[in-house]
């Protein structure tokens, strides 16, 4: 693996020096011990900016609070977010505290939640929610809450914004 990106990095900087080279991890883990966001991996330092997917609070559950979000990734490296979020149904609303609930309200808090994260990691220089529209996917298989859809979107499939747009909007806005 790292001999093969190796050599393609390599082909990419002889074809051009001008572009920055990036890859994507999702091997980002919590160090009990140290109560720290960690990634072991030495192939981080061959590039220009390092790209972490992490699904906290869909996939995985906070380990800590968002506010003590201690990550230790990357050091002296650009970070950037390249997923984050959850899944939710335009429209329906539930606990904003329960991740099954699918609901507007529970996408809201996560994203309220990664966001504050976001603010207590150093080398953090952009962030990419996943996704703009729910879409279709054929290996979504929850038959009530997708039925062949990713509704990881902040805008419906039908093009109406739910509430984590207006949260990621005003991020934005205020950068």
């Amino acid at each position: 693996r790292n001999a093969f990106i190796r050599h393609l990095i390599a082909t990419c900087r002889a074809v051009d020096t001008t572009r920055l080279i990036t890859a994507a991890f999702d091997l980002v883990r919590f160090n009990k011990e140290k109560e720290t966001f960690v990634m072991d991996d030495p192939f981080t330092k061959e590039l220009d900016v390092v790209a972490v997917n992490k699904y906290l609070g869909w996939y995985h559950s906070w380990p800590v609070s968002p506010n003590k979000a201690v990550w230790d990734v990357a050091k002296g490296q650009p970070l950037i977010i390249s997923e984050f979020g959850g899944e939710a149904l335009y429209g329906k609303t539930g606990e904003k505290d329960v991740v099954s609930s699918w609901s507007e309200d529970y996408q809201e808090t996560l994203y309220k939640n990664n966001l504050e994260m976001f603010k207590h990691i150093p080398n953090l220089r952009g962030t990419s929610p996943w996704v703009l529209f729910d879409f279709r996917s054929p290996f979504r298989f929850h038959p009530t809450n997708q039925d062949g859809w990713n509704r990881k979107g902040l805008v419906s499939d039908q093009g109406y914004r739910k509430k984590a747009w207006y949260l990621m909007k005003n991020y934005y806005e205020n950068k």
